[in-house]
C-alpha cells in the first residue's frame, strides 16, 4: 500500500534536506584514498606551513606581515629579504593579483589540471564580495628540491593570467572535501560562508591589493590642485620649435661615459641631455626639418607626491647594500585608500610636441617612453637603426599630434647618468621597492596630467603655433 501524501511530502522534504548535507559531508568510503590537508598549529617552521594567502597574516594595521619568510643562503640576500619584509610590513596592503594560492598535503590528490572555479569543480577561487569566479591552474609539487622558498608536497593554486582578481576585493579558494580530506583540528576561516566552508576540505580567504582606489585618490588630489590653481596646466615655459636633433657619445659633467642628445631650437640655442652610453656608435643625427612632423619643446607642471629633491631614493653601484633600510621616496596611503599627505609638489616636466606637416591636425596621441629613454623618444631613440620616421610618418598621415614627455628619473627630471647610476637598478630599486611602486604610481599622474593637458590647452597652444584649426 501507497504512503498517505502528507508522509510521502514529508520523506521527499526530508530526501531533500538530506541531499545537500551528503554532498557536503560525502563518507570516506566513497573516496577512500584522499589526499589529507596539511595545516600547522603556526608559521614556525615555514610560512606555508599554513594556507598562503592569507588575512591571517595581516595586521591590525592593515599591513601583511611576513615574520616567517624563509631566510636566504646568503649575507646579501639575507640583507634584501630583511629589507623586503620590512618594506611590505610597512607598506602593503592586501596580496597580489596574481598570487599562487599554496595548500600543504599529505599526498597526490591527483587534482592537476584546469579548472573554471565553477560550484561543482575541485577547486574553486571565488570573490566574497562580487561572486567573481576566477579559473585556476592546479599543480602538485612533490619535491620542492631544496628550495627555501617552497616545501614539500604542496598543492600550488595559480590564476588565469587571463582573468586577474578584482582590486581591493576579498578572495576565497578552497578545494573541496570530496577530494582533500580536511587537516585534523582544522576550521575554515570564519570569513568563508557557511555554504562553502562546509564544504571545503582546506581553504584561505585574503583580501587583494587595491591599487585602483591608490591611483584614484592621487588622481583626485592632482584634480584638486588644479581646481584650486588652473594655471597648473599652462606651460612654464612656452613652445619653442626644434630646429635639429643629434646623438653623438660623450661624456657627462662629471666625466661618466654617455651618449648626448643635443636638441638646437629655431632662433639659436640648445639643450644637452645626458642618456645611456652606447659604446661605439656613431653619430645619429635626425633630419628634422625633412621629417614628416614639427617638432617643438615646452615646460610643463606635473605634481609629484613623491620628495623630487630625494631622487632616486636609492644609492649608485654598490652603494645599494645600504639601502635595504630605507623608506624615501615612498607614497603613504591609509587604510581605506586615501592618500596620508594630499598636498603634492609642483615640478617642471618637460614636454615634445609633434604637429603633421602635410595633414590637418585632428587627434592627439600622448607617447610614454621606457626606462632610459626620455621625451624625444618619440622622435628617435638613440640608435639609428631604431628609426622611428615610418611610425611618425604613419602617425602624422593619419593627422596625429604626438605629445610626450620625461618620465619620473629621466630626461630633464634627473641627472640619472651624470651621477652614476645604472638605468634599470634605479628604475626598479631593489633594495627600495615601496619607492620603485610609487615612481610608477607618479608617472601615472603624470600622464593624467598630460592628457588633461592636451584636452584642454593644447587646441590654444596650437592654433598660438599657427596649428591645429581642425582638432577634434
Amino acid at each position: 500500500m501507497a504512503a498517505p501524501a502528507p508522509r510521502r511530502r514529508g520523506l521527499a522534504l526530508l530526501i531533500l534536506l538530506l541531499l545537500p548535507s551528503l554532498a557536503w559531508f560525502p563518507p570516506t568510503c566513497r573516496l577512500p584514498d584522499r589526499a589529507v590537508a596539511v595545516v600547522a598549529a603556526d608559521r614556525s617552521g615555514h610560512l606555508l606551513d599554513r594556507p598562503f594567502p592569507s588575512d591571517e597574516l595581516v595586521n591590525a594595521q592593515g599591513f601583511v606581515v611576513l615574520d616567517g619568510f624563509p631566510v636566504a643562503g646568503s649575507a646579501i640576500g639575507q640583507l634584501f629579504m630583511g629589507g623586503w619584509t620590512r618594506q611590505v610590513a610597512e607598506s602593503v596592503r592586501g596580496f597580489s593579483a596574481m598570487t599562487p594560492i599554496y595548500f600543504g598535503v599529505d599526498r597526490d590528490p591527483g587534482l592537476d589540471g584546469s579548472y573554471a572555479s565553477g560550484p561543482g569543480d575541485a577547486v574553486q577561487l571565488l570573490s566574497l564580495d562580487s561572486s567573481h569566479r576566477v579559473p585556476v591552474r592546479v599543480r602538485f609539487l612533490a619535491d620542492a628540491r631544496g628550495d627555501p622558498y617552497l616545501r614539500d608536497r604542496l598543492l600550488v593554486i595559480t590564476p588565469d593570467e587571463r582573468v586577474p582578481l578584482r582590486s581591493g576585493e576579498r578572495y576565497a579558494c578552497v578545494v573541496l572535501r570530496r577530494f582533500v580530506a580536511r587537516a585534523p583540528g582544522w576550521e575554515p576561516p570564519a570569513a568563508l560562508p557557511s555554504w562553502l566552508g562546509l564544504r571545503a576540505g582546506v581553504g584561505t580567504v585574503f583580501r587583494v591589493q587595491d591599487p585602483l582606489s591608490e591611483l584614484a585618490a592621487l588622481r583626485a588630489a592632482a584634480d584638486a590642485a588644479v581646481a584650486a590653481d588652473p594655471t597648473i596646466l599652462e606651460e612654464r615655459e612656452p613652445f619653442r620649435e626644434v630646429s635639429g636633433l643629434r646623438y653623438e657619445q660623450g661624456t657627462t659633467p662629471s666625466g661618466l661615459p654617455t651618449t648626448v642628445e643635443i636638441v638646437e631650437f629655431e632662433g639659436g640655442g640648445e639643450e644637452r641631455t645626458f642618456l645611456n652610453d652606447v659604446s661605439g656608435a656613431p653619430p645619429n643625427v635626425v633630419d628634422i626639418a625633412g621629417g614628416p612632423t614639427r617638432v617643438f619643446q615646452a615646460t610643463l607642471t606635473t605634481l609629484s607626491f613623491q620628495d623630487p629633491a630625494g631622487r632616486p631614493y636609492q644609492s649608485p653601484g654598490l652603494g645599494i647594500l645600504s639601502d635595504t633600510g630605507r623608506s624615501d621616496g615612498w607614497i603613504a596611503f591609509a587604510a581605506d585608500g586615501s592618500l596620508v599627505d594630499p598636498v603634492p609638489v609642483a615640478e617642471p616636466m618637460r614636454v615634445v610636441l609633434q604637429v603633421p606637416r602635410a595633414a590637418t591636425a585632428r587627434r592627439i596621441v600622448v607617447w610614454a617612453h621606457g626606462s632610459g629613454g626620455d621625451a624625444y623618444e618619440a622622435v628617435q631613440r638613440r640608435r639609428a637603426e631604431n628609426d622611428l620616421r615610418e611610425i611618425r610618418t604613419r602617425l602624422a598621415d593619419r593627422g596625429a599630434v604626438v605629445l610626450s614627455a620625461d618620465q619620473p628619473l629621466f630626461g630633464q627630471r634627473f641627472p640619472l647618468i651624470d651621477q652614476g647610476y645604472e638605468t634599470n637598478l634605479a628604475v626598479v630599486n631593489v633594495p627600495n621597492l615601496p619607492a620603485f611602486r610609487a615612481a610608477m604610481q607618479q608617472g601615472a599622474i603624470d600622464q593624467h596630467l598630460l592628457l588633461r593637458f592636451a584636452r584642454e590647452r593644447l587646441p590654444d597652444a596650437l592654433a598660438e603655433l599657427g596649428e591645429g584649426a581642425g582638432l577634434d
